[in-house]
């Protein structure tokens, strides 16, 4: 049984709803009095609801054209195969209406219903009109609409909390409902911002800009069919403004302080310190000397170097001998030896 009701939850809306349609003009109708000893005028089934998937109502009107004398009207309905039988109680929902008490409402089941008008000379019945209690599930609006103001720190945020309709036992597990909260600045009267589909009690909204008034509303439906309820009483809160606190003033301006300090340093000292460097630490100047390449002391031979040297004055070429550089090695080896 739990698995075939699954299965029914899975499957798309199955409403079959009959427009009601106004009697055919026929000429003689319309010249008749009120007293012309006509039947009732077709009556018309306006709708049914449920306001917590438990019970349900319908109600019908007499139609466009009543006429003849006051009518007597019996509903009928007929619940899957089984036989037609007559509305419970006529006097549950208000004049005009059937109600359904738990006892006679099953969900997953769809209800066909007729309406006969009946007076002393005739009757009229309505056309037929079906559904299924699962898609006229149209719950009351929540209830307790209320709100807090908190602040943490500088920062404000409104807390929103409300109750299910009184109307519908969601505490059973019989029905779960989703809600939609909608808020607005008092400034903007045509701009409305939605929070939905929510499942809590409540919501927080953070980040709204203080300094205005903010009206909020909720509304409510079944988790996976039927309709919205109407939207619920306003509240309007009022947001101040958010003031900067002195500790975040404070540190705005020790950064800045050590923002300037650094582009001051960066844009003027370090550029003064390397003239003042330049200037206490002259710069060594290579050795030069006058009417010498620099690369032939570098590649040259030596006796390409003495003869440039011998231009300069008192420049005497070393000499070398070689007979003394032999001596030298030999009596070295001797001594070694």
């Amino acid at each position: 049984m739990c698995a075939w009701l699954y299965l029914m939850q899975l499957l798309p809306p199955k409403v079959f709803r009959s427009q009601c349609r106004p009697p055919e003009p026929s000429g003689a109708l319309f010249f008749f009095s009120s007293n012309s000893g006509l039947p009732p005028a077709r009556p018309c089934i306006d709708g049914c609801r449920s306001l917590n998937q438990e019970t349900f109502t319908c109600w019908w009107s007499a139609g466009d054209n009543e006429r003849g004398s006051k009518a007597n009207y019996t509903l009928m309905y007929s619940v899957g195969e089984a036989p037609g039988r007559e509305c419970p109680n006529y006097v549950g929902g208000g004049a005009q209406t059937c109600f359904f008490d738990e006892a006679h409402t099953q969900v997953w089941e769809i209800y066909c219903l007729n309406v006969t008008a009946r007076n002393e000379f005739g009757s009229n019945t309505s056309d037929e009109f079906c559904l299924d209690v699962i898609d006229i599930v149209k719950p009351d609006p929540p209830s307790h609409l209320s709100w807090q103001l908190n602040k943490e720190g500088s920062r404000h945020s409104v807390l929103v909390l409300w109750r299910p309709p009184e109307t519908v036992d969601v505490e059973s597990g019989w029905i779960t409902l989703v809600y939609e909260l909608q808020f607005k600045r008092k400034s903007e009267p045509d701009n409305w911002r939605e929070k939905g589909v929510l499942r809590e009690l409540q919501l927080e909204l953070f980040d709204l800009a203080g300094g205005d008034t903010y009206i909020f509303r909720v509304r409510c439906k079944p988790n996976k069919s039927g309709s919205w309820s109407e939207w619920s009483e306003t509240v309007h809160v009022f947001l101040p403004l958010q003031r900067i606190s002195d500790n975040t003033l404070l540190a705005g301006l020790i950064v800045g302080v050590i923002t300037v300090a650094f582009l001051t340093i960066g844009l003027t000292i370090v550029p003064l310190g390397k003239r003042f460097k330049n200037t206490i630490f002259p710069p060594i100047p290579k050795p030069r000397i006058s009417g010498i390449d620099s690369n032939l002391l570098k590649k040259g031979r030596i006796d390409e170097i003495n003869n440039i040297l011998t231009s300069f004055h008192g420049y005497v070429p070393p000499q070398y001998n070689e007979q003394s550089w032999e001596d030298f090695v030999l009596v070295g080896v001797d001594d070694t030896t």
